[in-house]
């Protein structure tokens, strides 16, 4: 699946909203500059900025250009909830669908079909070589993974649209491909419809290369609390706009807890450790080697539990695991508290710097592992209030 680089942050209270992300633009395993915009406020009197992450280009059009052409079409009369911005969005590209031309739909059609194809025959493939030799067996492994994808939400649409126009006007085009994969691996006529089956699937589920990820966030005109809508687009198909809506959020007017609410997005495990004041890698030593000692210190007195042995074992695995998880609650709980003491009560101005300073920490984490820099640049951090609309905090253009 496709894994978004970027790092970004929305926090929101009573007071209004902080956002912040880095500017790294990466491209394959490289990256190539850290000046990308991938902040775009709505002008006034609109109280919505877009948080935008993952591929830079919708066909030919980039998602800068199109928020901004979108923008133009809004006038001046805000929506009522940012939700509805969300949709607005997306209504507004399906109405605009003209533009993106039926041959590059076509050209990115075949390359989904091409990419899920090899990636079966390589599965296939490295089970052939290690000693599935039946086409019953090879069928398995198909159905296995097809299985995998149908845990995930489908995407939004009219599906069988767009699902037609690939299954069917691309019909003789994915049998040659089909014939093309699998000439080296046990196959018959059942195998083919275990294939298309799963091409299907994977369709309709649209776990595409190169999705794009837009996060809407601040106050639509009937919303005194800020709220968020996010939705990954994937592409276009048969003049479809392909996309999944992700999650939303609102102010529950009945909820016990102070409104507040940290959304990270993008490279995320980071800042959820952080929150949570536990390090999942860290927690994992520590239970492995406790419980590595406890096991050699046992197998000194193994003949003397004979066949206890394995009960007691697993009986004290069972019990540290239930002391582990117990201690790793409380810890997640105390630090909770103290956020929720703490966030409902910042101005907004301060959850933009504190949304800034988390993605400095995942800058941080990247370095001090020696990995691939793809989160850094300049950060951008930026604050809405219903009073004041939109204003930068920071912006790499004016220092």
């Amino acid at each position: 699946m496709f894994q978004i680089m970027t790092s970004q942050v929305i926090l929101m209270n009573a007071s209004g909203v902080g956002i912040a992300s880095d500017s790294a633009m990466t491209f394959g395993n490289r990256r190539v500059y850290d000046t990308a915009e991938k902040i775009f406020p709505l002008p006034a009197p609109h109280c919505v900025a877009i948080l935008h992450s993952g591929a830079v280009f919708l066909q030919d059009y980039t998602y800068q250009g199109l928020i901004s052409e979108w923008a133009k079409s809004l006038g001046s009369v805000q929506l009522r909830t940012v939700d509805l911005y969300q949709q607005n969005f997306l209504d507004w590209l399906t109405d605009n669908v003209n533009w993106f031309s039926n041959s590059k739909q076509l050209e990115w059609a075949r390359q989904i079909l091409d990419d899920r194809l090899n990636f079966l025959w390589r599965r296939c493939r490295d089970k052939s070589n290690e000693g599935v030799t039946t086409a019953t067996e090879i069928e398995r492994v198909i159905s296995s993974i097809t299985d995998d994808l149908r845990n995930y939400p489908p995407n939004f649409g009219p599906q069988l649209q767009w699902l037609n126009y690939v299954m069917k006007e691309q019909q003789n085009y994915l049998n040659e491909q089909i014939d093309y994969w699998f000439d080296d691996v046990p196959f018959r006529d059942e195998t083919k419809e275990l294939l298309l089956e799963d091409i299907r699937v994977f369709l309709e589920k649209g776990l595409f290369k190169d999705e794009a990820k837009l996060a809407f966030c601040g106050f639509g005109s009937n919303e005194i609390m800020p709220s968020y809508s996010t939705t990954v687009i994937r592409g276009v198909l048969g003049n479809i706009i392909i996309g999944l809506l992700t999650e939303a959020y609102q102010y529950d007017p009945h909820a016990s807890w102070r409104h507040y609410a940290i959304i990270p997005l993008g490279q995320t495990k980071t800042i959820h450790e952080f929150l949570r004041g536990v390090e999942s890698g860290m927690v994992d030593l520590v239970y492995q080697a406790v419980f590595d000692s406890v096991t050699e210190t046992l197998e000194t007195v193994k003949g003397h539990l004979g066949e206890n042995y394995e009960q007691t074992l697993n009986g004290l695995h069972s019990k540290f695991q239930d002391v582990v998880k117990t201690r790793i609650d409380e810890q997640v709980s105390r630090r909770t508290d103290k956020i929720a003491h703490v966030l409902p009560a910042l101005p907004a101005v301060s959850l933009a710097s504190y949304a800034g300073s988390l993605i400095d920490l995942v800058a941080l984490r990247l370095s001090i592992d020696g990995e691939m820099n793809t989160v850094g640049g300049p950060i951008d951090t930026a604050m809405i209030t219903r009073e004041n609309g939109f204003r930068w905090v920071h912006h790499k253009s004016i220092g």
